[in-house]
């Protein structure tokens, strides 16, 4: 396809980053979801009631991790570094020192969306999943298609769509998107474009 992917977001899985490094080239930027990793740690959270003083100190630590990861620029990402050093540095056991680990192991590909904000990465996997839900609701609905031409149109069709209609209903820190397509969001200018007179 000859398709030039610059940066890619995805969750915890070792092997989507890796695949896509093999074919699209090791210069690809990766942001592992940063949601996706927090609640990996928080699986390692103890269950038993009275590991209860343990399990909260293991939260506060997931809470530093996540500022680190989840900051706005680098400069704060890189103050939150410093809290979370010394928390880890005042409260030690086998669990926190496995969850410093993963993190120390990923951090890069953690921290991808404030390393090259130039690409105004998300951080999360949130928007793609979404998508994917409402698209699956769409197919429900179908049904099915009578050939794989149909579906490959609609499919195309969709994202085609999608990419030019203004999101309208985004709260809180999102609310800026409103009355802005998606294609908007990514710095492009579609002005007077009409997405159903495309030129090749």
């Amino acid at each position: 396809m000859k398709y030039s992917l610059i940066a890619l977001v995805c969750d915890g899985n070792p092997l989507i980053p890796r695949a896509a490094k093999f074919v699209f080239g090791k210069q690809l930027v990766v942001q592992r979801c940063t949601r996706h990793f927090l609640e990996d740690l928080r699986g390692l959270l103890p269950k038993d009631e009275t590991e209860k003083e343990k399990r909260t100190k293991l939260e506060q630590l997931i809470l530093h991790i996540k500022q680190v990861i989840e900051a706005d620029t680098l400069e704060a990402a890189a103050a939150q570094l410093a809290t979370l050093k010394q928390y880890a540095k005042r409260y030690k056991n086998p669990l926190a020192t496995k969850m410093i680990r993963l993190f120390q192991k990923t951090k890069v590909e953690l921290t991808a969306h404030l390393l090259h904000p130039e690409l105004k990465l998300p951080h999360t996997t949130n928007d793609i999943e979404n998508l994917f839900k409402q698209l699956m609701l769409r197919l429900k609905s179908i049904g099915r298609f009578f050939h794989q031409d149909y579906a490959r149109n609609y499919l195309n069709g969709w994202a085609l769509l999608r990419r030019f209609t203004p999101f309208t209903d985004c709260r809180g820190d999102r609310k800026y998107r409103n009355k802005k397509t998606p294609l908007e969001l990514a710095g492009c200018v579609i002005e007077n474009i009409d997405p159903m007179k495309l030129i090749n």
